[in-house]
């Protein structure tokens, strides 16, 4: 999403007219990348985290001291 239809549909959602000082643009952007930062951003990743992970059992045999682990594991 482009920061001018971000900035539109935070207008729209919140009645907020085009014409208000308060909050700039620029302020306004910034407070959507501290939400996506402190917010969205964490979520997401939590929810990724363990999305390729996969588990496979080996049985353990006595006297064997060394395991192969691919290269992706890394």
């Amino acid at each position: 999403m482009l920061a001018s239809a971000a900035l539109e549909s935070l207008r729209r959602r919140t009645s907020l007219p085009n014409s208000q000082e308060l909050f700039s643009d620029n302020d306004l952007i910034g407070f959507f990348n501290d939400e996506n930062q402190s917010t969205i951003t964490p979520f997401i990743n939590k929810t990724r985290e363990e999305y390729f992970t996969t588990h496979k059992d080996f049985s353990v045999t006595p006297g064997n001291s060394m395991f192969s682990i691919p290269s992706r594991a890394f």
